[in-house]
């Protein structure tokens, strides 16, 4: 079960990193997206889908998750970006 966050302007899906190797989309995901202590936080708009697409292929179902949602800025705007892996 993954979880969701939102502020007021925006959300994330909460990942570990191993599976965004896994599934092979490291390259595909945004400096939009953030990654802390080997999870990362992938953006809303385009990442989120990206991951969601790979997943759903992979394990012939969607990923569940909660949604964690804030009203006032995430603490998640303030982690390192998501590196480029050479996409």
């Amino acid at each position: 079960m993954y979880k969701f966050y939102s502020d007021p302007g925006h959300g994330w899906l909460q990942v570990p990193l191993p599976e965004i190797f896994e599934l092979g989309i490291e390259k595909k995901i945004s400096r939009y997206s953030y990654l802390y202590c080997g999870q990362a936080f992938l953006e809303e708009d385009c990442d989120f889908e990206i991951f969601y697409s790979a997943y759903e292929k992979a394990h012939g179902a969607p990923p569940e998750y909660i949604e964690d949602r804030g009203n006032q800025s995430s603490p998640i705007r303030q982690m390192p970006r998501f590196p480029s892996f050479g996409g």
